[in-house]
């Protein structure tokens, strides 16, 4: 598996966004790593953090890390 994405912080927080980036890089190819029988599986995740959504593309997949949900 392979994904492109971006990572947006949209909370009022300081979040030190280098050590988030890696964070969720880390989770999601220890998720998505495996075997099954005999086909192996693994993931290749290129995130990287953004200020705003200028900065994101049509075919980002987009991360947001937020304290507005109600």
């Amino acid at each position: 598996m392979h994904v492109t994405g971006k990572v947006l912080n949209d909370s009022n927080e300081r979040i030190d966004m280098e050590s988030t980036v890696k964070n969720i890089t880390k989770a999601m190819k220890r998720a998505f790593k495996g075997d099954i029988g005999d086909i192996s599986f693994s993931s290749d995740i290129q995130l990287s953090s953004v200020k705003n959504m200028n900065e994101v593309s049509d075919n980002d997949h987009l991360f947001v890390l937020t304290d507005k949900i109600s």
